[in-house]
């Protein structure tokens, strides 16, 4: 198998038709999508499917054009060598297993398109350009208060306590603060109480820490952040805060602000006239990140990964404050523009084993050596 960023642009833009699609589903549709405008018609001879449904379809109509669906078995008696195949499917360690046991494994080039999406992703932001300094006033404008939240009353787990004490390593003279049930009104707005009898605490603090750093002044950082350097040229704006990828700012990730920040209040009064739990039973899960990137956008932000100062907030390139991929959840070798990572534990994850199995093929297939993976 031969593996590099960006050969899948490289492969499509040479308009040769010898590329298989192996995955006719949903990710062969996000393939399409996002590769719209190469003329894939162009350099895909057939889409392969190991459904016997799917493949009495016959065709996959790309721009208008129909390209045959085949079976793999199909696939195995037409393939030629100068022919490569493009696994475009979830499964893939179960299609590379099914290739490598066939006649062709040994001739044919294979190229998995899941890894190679989160590869080019991790390429492209470490290719964002990086302010020349972080600050944009001459002295610390922003309190020296680390504020974070645990709900919910139970035990910390031990994890997290290693992580939190990188912030008295780096910042030994800040005040820590913990918010909780003893000193945080949790029924103040519907939002926040419905959260919190149904006890999903990650969104109690969606709304508490936007409260808090609204009303107080300081430093937000969700307890899955561990500091990596002293963070004061960070205090030396009117507020802070990071991307977590090209499209979305995460203040989860880290944030600060004086005191009656205009962006965070709007985002609170956003919050005060929206209900957790909603008409039909159900609950809102709209992510903060959704939210805050939302109101950031009315007052000028670009969602393009990239540093600029919305309204007095300086908003960070990814790499400054999600110092750990949010794509393949590895870090930086070299993280030298780094000041957090933000290891993604949070109990807002609905499905952690799809992350750890998204961890296991990357270490198995990736061969970039800019990244590794942390070892907590």
């Amino acid at each position: 198998m031969i593996y590099a960023t960006g050969l899948l642009s490289n492969i499509l833009s040479k308009k040769e038709k010898n590329i298989y699609c192996f995955g006719a589903g949903r990710v062969f549709e996000a393939f399409l999508k996002e590769f719209e405008g190469y003329n894939l018609e162009e350099s895909i001879k057939a889409v392969v499917d190991n459904n016997p449904d799917v493949v009495k379809t016959s065709v996959k109509v790309v721009n208008g054009v129909s390209i045959a669906l085949i079976s793999f078995r199909e696939m195995v008696e037409s393939i030629e060598s100068s022919d490569k195949i493009l696994i475009t499917t979830e499964s893939f360690e179960e299609i590379i297993q099914q290739i490598e046991k066939s006649n062709v494994s040994g001739d044919i080039n294979y190229y998995i398109y899941p890894v190679l999406r989160i590869e080019q992703y991790d390429y492209d932001r470490l290719h964002i350009k990086m302010p020349s300094q972080l600050s944009a006033c001459d002295s610390i404008q922003i309190p020296k208060t680390i504020h974070y939240c645990w709900f919910g009353k139970k035990e910390m787990p031990v994890h997290y306590k290693r992580w939190m004490k990188s912030w008295k390593e780096y910042c030994p003279d800040y005040e820590i603060i913990e918010w909780n049930e003893k000193n945080y009104d949790v029924y103040k707005t519907p939002y926040i109480s419905q959260a919190y009898e149904m006890e999903q605490w990650a969104f109690v603090s969606d709304y508490a820490r936007i409260d808090i750093i609204n009303e107080h002044g300081g430093i937000y950082l969700d307890i899955d952040v561990e500091l990596t350097k002293n963070i004061d040229e960070l205090l030396m704006n009117q507020a802070f805060c990071g991307f977590e990828s090209s499209e979305y700012v995460n203040y989860g990730l880290g944030f600060g602000s004086q005191k009656h920040n205009p962006i965070l209040h709007e985002i609170r009064e956003y919050y005060d006239n929206l209900d957790f739990v909603q008409d039909d039973g159900t609950w809102n899960r709209t992510s903060c990140p959704v939210i805050q990137t939302k109101i950031m956008k009315r007052h000028g932000l670009e969602c393009n990964g990239k540093f600029q100062i919305i309204n007095g907030m300086a908003v960070y390139p990814s790499r400054v404050l999600c110092g750990m991929s949010p794509y393949s959840f590895r870090v930086e070798r070299s993280p030298i523009h780094t000041y957090a990572i933000h290891h993604f534990s949070g109990s807002w994850m609905e499905d952690k084993r799809e992350k750890n199995m998204l961890i296991s093929a990357m270490k198995k297939w990736s061969r970039n050596d800019n990244y590794i993976y942390p070892s907590l």
